[in-house]
């Protein structure tokens, strides 16, 4: 009877809730580790080992805000594209960005399935996790924008409209998920140590 059970079933048996949770984690620190230490990730003459991307990946999605490097000296749009979807996969949790994918999807989620979910979002019961994670991600992006925007009114005028909307989006980010990466200069924020906006938002 045991093989005929899917195979996110049998891993989800096999290994239970919380080590499947911190093994999504592993997965996305890895792949993260490996988009970030491939050339196109940084800027010309910039080479990180791999030892470094593994570090910054760890540290992004597991929202520490340590870096043995400026983000801004080290990677491009795309490595920094990267850097901001660990951070939001690390605010929201992998499993919880696959549940809400098979909701949307109008895929049921088994009882194996709302076991983990339940754990990952330190939740009591397992009663109505679908609309609960809409909740979470539209509440998570209602004030991830309006973050931005409030960001933006400082940045756009200083760095322009694209690159300032994109540093916007990176700091909304990174504050809102409390990773503490920001991808402006070496000095990180102390130039704007005494600005009320950007302190505020």
């Amino acid at each position: 009877m045991n093989f005929k059970l899917p195979i996110r079933d049998k891993l989800l048996r096999f290994l239970g809730p919380t080590r499947m949770i911190a093994l999504s984690f592993v997965l996305v620190i890895l792949v993260g580790s490996f988009l970030l230490w491939l050339p196109f990730s940084q800027n010309p003459g910039m080479r990180a080992s791999y030892l470094n991307s593994l570090f910054v990946a760890t540290s992004a999605t597991c929202v520490t805000g340590l870096m043995p490097f400026a983000v801004i000296d080290q990677y491009n749009l795309i490595g920094q594209t990267v850097i901001i979807f660990l951070m939001q996969i690390g605010g929201l949790g992998l499993m919880s960005l696959l549940a809400l994918f098979l909701t949307l999807m109008r895929r049921k989620l088994n009882f194996s399935e709302k076991k983990m979910l339940q754990d990952s979002l330190n939740k009591n019961d397992a009663d109505n996790i679908p609309n609960f994670l809409k909740s979470i991600f539209r509440y998570t992006f209602i004030f991830e924008a309006i973050g931005m925007v409030l960001l933006a009114l400082r940045f756009i005028p200083e760095y322009g409209l694209t690159q300032g909307l994109y540093n916007s989006v990176f700091l909304s980010v990174s504050a809102f998920c409390n990773a503490g990466l920001d991808n402006l200069t070496r000095s990180s924020l102390m130039a704007y140590a005494t600005d009320p906006l950007i302190n505020f938002t």
